[in-house]
């Protein structure tokens, strides 16, 4: 039986989640495999987990159509 917990791949020195400065983490999570960015915040008790894969796919193609109201994404001259 699997679990569901995300495991640890490396303390991505350098990086720091933006509002308290902690550590992140990136982690793969079991059952999918996904990568996932791990930040930790308030006073280091509580985490945000990010998809890489869907954070990656968002920067290189913009946000699709409708999506908060975007109708049209112009890549960068």
């Amino acid at each position: 039986m699997g679990t569901d917990r995300p495991a640890l791949i490396c303390a991505m020195d350098g990086v720091r989640e933006h509002g308290e400065g902690f550590p992140v983490h990136l982690m793969r999570e079991q059952n999918s495999g996904r990568l996932l960015i791990r930040a930790f915040n308030e006073s280091g008790n509580n985490y945000t987990d990010v998809d890489l894969g869907d954070l990656v796919q968002w920067l290189r193609f913009g946000p699709k159509a409708g999506v908060l109201g975007i109708a049209e994404i112009q890549p960068p001259t």
